[in-house]
């Protein structure tokens, strides 16, 4: 008789697929004046859409969402602020989100133009989704699912 091969799962360095980059990512360093966290988001198999914040008070500023290609272990998101472009070159490393900012301003600004390094851990806040219920009168079911 001819054996049965046995599948069995290979583990994969992370980056190597789109949902290695998914979710809720918060800095490191709750004290950083530049990124504070990034929402990433699948929209197809080789295509992210990135949210990005930074460091505003009273509350953090939001960038907007962008859409960026993914390649096996990177991501290249770019928004345009008009004073600057930012491009975030994302990686992952083991558990954390290796992040690269290059912070690119006009010609004739006076500023330099500058790259930051950052580290961002997958945020512990659960995803809270509300469940719509067809029947009149009655409350909605809400769901509490940690985030991986």
């Amino acid at each position: 008789p001819t054996p049965t091969p046995i599948l069995t799962p290979t583990p994969h360095t992370p980056g190597a697929i789109i949902d290695d980059f998914l979710g809720d990512w918060v800095n490191v360093n709750p004290n950083t004046s530049g990124l504070t966290h990034l929402i990433i988001s699948k929209i197809s198999d080789d295509a992210v859409s990135v949210q990005g914040f930074g460091k505003c008070a009273p509350k953090d500023c939001d960038w907007g969402e962008v859409p960026a290609p993914f390649h096996p272990f990177q991501i290249i998101a770019k928004w345009e602020f008009g004073f600057k472009q930012t491009t975030l070159t994302l990686r992952r490393e083991d558990a954390l989100l290796d992040v690269t900012a290059f912070d690119d301003f006009p010609e004739g600004d006076p500023r330099q133009d500058q790259i930051t390094h950052y580290f961002l851990e997958r945020s512990s806040i659960p995803t809270i989704r509300l469940i719509a219920t067809p029947l009149i009168n009655a409350l909605p079911e809400i769901i509490v699912t940690p985030n991986p």
